[in-house]
This record gives C-alpha cells, structure tokens and sequence, in this order.
C-alpha cells in the first residue's frame, strides 16, 4: 500500500536570504537567525517577506496534494 505525503509533516528551511541592499545570507540547516536594528530599519518587513514567500510554497505544496 502506497503511503500519501501529509503536509503536516513537511519540513523545510531557507538557504539563503537577499536583502534588499543586495546583500546576501546564506543559511545552513539548524541556525538561528536574529533580526536587530534600530526602529524602521525593516526587520518586521523582513519577516513579513519571508511569511509571505513560504505561504507561496505552502500554498503550492497544498494544491499538489502533499
């Protein structure tokens, strides 16, 4: 009997961040990131652009039925 993929279970991690400046972060599997600067420096946009990228991919993983 063939198993289905839930996704509930599905895991996934960011490689690597670009900044608006062009500067670029690269992640390894199991860091921990921090966001800090001083007020309107654009850490809650940062945030949100991240939610919004990994909200596309859930959304996409959903509509293939994983």
């Amino acid at each position: 009997m063939e198993e289905q993929l839930n996704a509930d279970r599905l895991k996934a991690y960011i490689s690597e961040i670009t900044f608006n400046n062009g500067e670029k972060l690269s992640i390894r599997d199991n860091d921990i990131v921090l966001f800090v600067g001083p007020n309107n420096a654009g850490k809650s946009q940062a945030l949100n652009d991240i939610y919004a990228k990994c909200g596309s991919v859930r959304e996409f993983m959903l509509g293939i039925g994983l």
